[in-house]
């Protein structure tokens, strides 16, 4: 792989899934790493997902979840650190975003990263995580 490899973005499909798991490993994402969950998780109804590509390298991914029509939710956005500062996450929320048929796409913005999301088109609100009272099996 060199670093004039293009960079191919597409929508997710089983054969990314490798690379995907792969790619949740180095940034530590432990809920994507067993490659059955990720699968399934990342071609639920509702999901929208898109990776980049360089090479046979997953280097990037974006999934969101979308009532098709509406409103929509990003849920994860990824890019290898090695891969990073080269427009990849940007391109992957586009195309998703414009893959999913929504109106809007909401986020919750991880601390240091709101300069990001501030050079998308944008209202800013508070949000929350709630969690279950009682654990998911």
């Amino acid at each position: 792989m060199t670093d004039t490899e293009p960079i191919r973005f597409e929508p997710f499909c089983e054969e990314h899934n490798e690379g995907v798991v792969s790619l949740c490993r180095e940034l530590d994402w432990p809920s994507y790493t067993d490659p059955e969950i990720s699968l399934r998780a990342l071609l639920a109804p509702g999901s929208v997902t898109w990776v980049a590509c360089e090479g046979e390298a997953v280097v990037g991914l974006a999934h969101l979840l979308t009532d098709g029509l509406v409103q929509a939710h990003l849920f994860l956005i990824g890019v290898r650190p090695s891969s990073r500062r080269r427009g990849i996450a940007k391109t992957l929320i586009r195309g998703a975003f414009r893959g999913c048929g929504a109106k809007w796409l909401d986020l919750s913005a991880e601390p240091g990263s709101e300069g990001f999301y501030r050079s998308f088109v944008h209202k800013e609100g508070a949000g929350f995580r709630v969690y279950p009272s009682e654990p998911v099996a």
